[in-house]
């Protein structure tokens, strides 16, 4: 009987040797795929051919790990914003930017001196304006606007049905949905209207 429960344990324990190490090797298995998809996505930066951009793997961590300038704009961003770092699902960034140059060019003479040559540049990190005049009659007006935009998706649980009173709330069953906050980081820049989609699978 002794001999019995001894065999029992040795079985026991080798089973949950097994299931821990077969654990560990997916834990293993996931991390790799996690870094190869994660060197591909560096990669896809600066390839100049394609227009898609890889989505990185991460873990909120990671974002500070890593030194890596944007994701620590990013970090700082959900911050600011008071995002529960459990809650995130997703964070993306965008830099964009706008340039445009209009020539006028006058029938008449208005700068009389010859030789009269003007070149200005003012505005902020956000928006340049670069203004230049040229005898006879030309003006050039060139604007420039950068943007640097953050979105985040947030989960957040709300009960199916509401209920007034405090203890039948703790009960109810409740859902998950999905928030997106977008900030522009351009105090000149306002996002006007955005629909985000989560795909379900049939």
């Amino acid at each position: 009987m002794k001999r019995l429960i001894i065999e029992i344990c040795i079985v026991l324990f080798a089973i949950t040797t097994i299931i821990l190490y077969q654990k560990q090797v997916n834990n293993l298995k996931t991390n790799l795929d996690y870094a190869e998809n994660n060197v591909k996505a560096y990669a896809s930066l600066n390839d100049s051919i394609t227009q898609n951009n890889r989505v990185f793997s991460l873990k909120i961590e990671d974002l500070t790990r890593l030194n890596d300038s944007l994701f620590l704009e990013m970090k700082n961003v959900s911050d600011r914003l008071k995002i529960r770092e459990d809650r995130i699902r997703q964070m993306q960034y965008m830099m964009d930017s706008y340039n445009k140059t209009d020539t006028v060019i006058i029938r008449d003479t208005i700068f009389k001196e010859t030789g009269f040559k003007l070149d200005t540049l003012f505005g902020d990190e956000w928006g340049k304006t670069r203004l230049q005049l040229e005898h006879p009659n030309t003006i050039i007006v060139g604007h420039s606007y950068t943007n640097k935009k953050h979105v985040i998706f947030a989960s957040y649980k709300e009960p199916i049905k509401e209920r007034k009173w405090f203890l039948s709330r703790w009960f109810t069953r409740k859902r998950i949905y999905v928030e997106a906050t977008v900030i522009d980081e351009n105090p000149y820049v306002e996002t006007k209207e955005t629909r985000f989609v989560e795909c379900l699978n049939n």
